[in-house]
């Protein structure tokens, strides 16, 4: 066996050792929980049994109703706790099932000096009732002295037992840690050794090569990490032997290595060089990830501002006005139901204001016409509305492909750069021309927009901070590029600027 898995096996036998004794206390704690239960349950019927016993001199020593109902309860109770019990030791269960009996027989008794009691309220004979009286309550105190004693009994078994299991867990404890305590030693012990006297060989026969004996060659006894160093000895041994047979091989040798060490100093000399561009261009790309991702959420965030805004100054105005009307219109109902269907209907342009404009933010968020009717009509739809919203923008569309040919998962991502693309164009283009197309061209999906109006230096805004920027660009650049497509700017100032993404649809 190699030292490697001797070491291993050492290893293994601490954590096996770990596991039986966590499984050992698992079942041990399991087991004293269930009799600790047991225990208590015991009292319990201890405590019932003294319970009966003192609800049978209460109803003896006053006659009350109260009395007897309360000592049929504590039998039920009784009998429901007695079938509660799960215990497996038949001695434990003989003595369950003495206690079950006895507390059955302490009903009967109990019921029948009841119906006794109530015929001497009736007029029956003192002395016979007071007899009866008697032997009964005596059946009473035996059946319930009897189930006391089983239950004490029971409950000195069930405390053996849990002590019975407390000392076979710690005696298995404690012989499962010393026989791997053992174990472990022995696999160290005789690891060492054999490891200390191959070394010592080893050592005693690489003094004789030292001696300058290369014929020499170490014996290889045995099949692990020692043969293997041994072997590799005598192989560094010939090697030597074939060195040392002519010096100008050797000194040939030496002036190849001489320029090998040359070359890798060369060639580490230029991978250190690479790495550090390398390194400078992966910190330059972390920190333009770390600023996208700050103004991605600084995006997120005035999203959801304006988001907020439209729906607190449109909607809810809107709703405000119709929980005014609608009070209103209440109230007129109650003084006038007559004038109440003009109130009412007064409030319907209201409502319908707060359905387009629910509408409209719906369609800013995700146009559901993409996936009802396609990604065309959307653009042609959008186009329409663009240039109702700036009605000097003239726009010029140009559909040179069919719906079946844009892939589902570009749709989207079509449209979202056409609309940032149209929004940027709305904000600083200042022109009065945009010519939309979409077609495609051999193997690929090309999508142009160009405008007229002022254009801007590409060689400027690539310069400028990255917080100066802006998302526009960044973003419609980061989708294209995402979903395995590109996107190219050419722009002027005073030329107007062209914008062209293209995706294989490959």
């Amino acid at each position: 066996m190699k030292i490697s898995a001797k070491l291993t096996l050492a290893v293994f036998v601490p954590v096996l050792v770990a596991l039986v004794v966590c499984v050992a206390l698992a079942f041990t704690y399991r087991a004293v929980e269930v009799g600790h239960e047991n225990g208590d349950t015991v009292r319990q019927l201890r405590s019932g049994i003294r319970e009966l016993n003192h609800l049978t001199f209460s109803y003896l020593s006053h006659r009350e109703q109260p009395a007897k109902q309360q000592f049929l309860a504590e039998c039920d109770s009784l009998a429901k706790l007695i079938g509660g019990i799960n215990l497996q030791d038949p001695a434990q269960q003989r003595l369950l099932e003495d206690i079950r009996l006895n507390t059955q027989a302490i009903k009967e008794p109990f019921l029948t000096l009841v119906s006794l009691t109530g015929q001497s309220a009736l007029g029956g004979s003192d002395e016979l009732s007071k007899e009866a009286e008697d032997l009964l309550v005596g059946q009473l105190l035996a059946r319930s002295h009897r189930a006391d004693l089983s239950a004490s009994h029971l409950r000195s078994l069930v405390d053996d037992e849990m002590y019975d299991i407390h000392t076979r867990t710690t005696i298995l404890i404690f012989l499962v840690v010393i026989l791997a305590t053992g174990l472990l030693s022995f696999v160290l012990l005789r690891t060492r050794t054999r490891i200390t006297t191959s070394l010592a060989k080893l050592h005693k026969e690489t003094e004789v090569v030292r001696s300058g004996n290369l014929d020499h060659t170490i014996k290889v006894e045995r099949d692990d990490e020692i043969g293997a160093l041994t072997h590799g000895f005598n192989d560094m041994t010939a090697s030597l032997k074939q060195l040392t047979v002519s010096k100008s091989d050797l000194e040939k040798e030496m002036a190849e290595r001489k320029r090998a060490e040359e070359a890798l100093k060369e060639a580490h000399d230029e991978l250190e060089m690479r790495v550090q561009e390398r390194t400078a261009e992966l910190a330059k790309a972390n920190e333009a990830l770390r600023d996208l991702s700050v103004r991605l959420l600084s995006a997120q965030e005035d999203e959801r501002k304006r988001i907020a805004a439209d729906l607190h100054d449109t909607i809810g105005s809107c709703l405000t006005g119709v929980k005014f009307r609608l009070e209103s219109a209440l109230q007129t109902l109650s003084r006038s139901p007559e004038t109440a269907p003009g109130s009412l209907n007064s409030m319907l342009p209201m409502i319908h204001e707060a359905v387009e404009e629910c509408r409209r933010i719906q369609m800013d968020l995700r146009p559901s016409m993409i996936d009802d009717l396609g990604l065309l009509p959307t653009l042609s739809w959008f186009c329409r509305i663009f240039h109702q919203t700036y009605p000097g923008i003239r726009v010029e569309q140009k559909f040179d492909i069919a719906e079946g040919d844009v892939p589902e998962l570009l749709k989207i991502i079509i449209y979202r750069v056409t609309q940032e693309a149209m929004n940027n164009i709305a904000k600083h283009s200042n022109a009065d021309l945009v010519r939309f197309s979409l077609q495609k061209l051999d193997d690929s999906l090309v999508l142009g927009l160009y405008d007229n109006g002022r254009g801007f230096s590409l060689k400027e805004t690539h310069s400028r901070k990255d917080s100066v920027k802006g998302l526009g660009l960044a973003s419609m650049k980061e989708r294209a590029e995402l979903s395995r497509g590109s996107l190219h700017i050419e722009s002027a100032q005073g030329e107007g600027t062209n914008i062209r993404a293209s995706w294989p649809l490959c």
